[in-house]
């Protein structure tokens, strides 16, 4: 679990429980240090639950499901939300979850396998990184770096 850095400036108390209740779950982490890069995180999860953080789309590359909880405020707040934004144009990627009472059931079945937007989401996976997702990035910018 990676909170926005936000939550951990303001709400430390919050990270702090958090903190206390992963250390009692299995494969449950909280990295409260916004200066840690998410990415080995999301190589190795297996579901993405996130709100409308522009994460969903970096883990698009790794095509694995995507729970998103959205915000019944988002509304009300125009400077953090703007509907034409990848995060909420394409809410259809993955699972939408519009009561968090509801998360643990729905975050339940997507491990269990039930994924119908993978197909969407394989759409859009390709719009944002064409055939570039075989993990051989470092390979090719080190290739065009020995061009030059």
């Amino acid at each position: 679990m990676k909170p926005h850095p936000r939550i951990c400036e303001q709400a430390a108390g919050w990270v702090g429980r958090w903190s206390a209740e992963a250390q009692a779950a299995a494969n449950v982490s909280v990295i409260a240090d916004p200066a840690i890069s998410v990415a080995p995180f999301m190589a190795a999860a297996d579901v993405l639950v996130t709100d409308a953080s522009g994460a969903m789309l970096e883990f698009l590359a790794v095509d694995r499901p995507v729970v998103m909880i959205t915000n019944p405020e988002r509304f009300r707040d125009e400077t953090h939300f703007d509907p034409a934004g990848y995060e909420w144009a394409w809410r259809e990627m993955g699972h939408e979850v519009h009561d968090v009472e509801l998360l643990s059931e729905v975050v339940g079945k997507v491990l269990e396998g039930d994924d119908p937007h993978a197909e969407v989401r394989a759409g859009y996976r390709r719009h944002l990184f064409g055939d570039m997702t075989d993990g051989r990035a470092a390979e090719r910018v080190a290739a065009h770096i020995s061009k030059l």
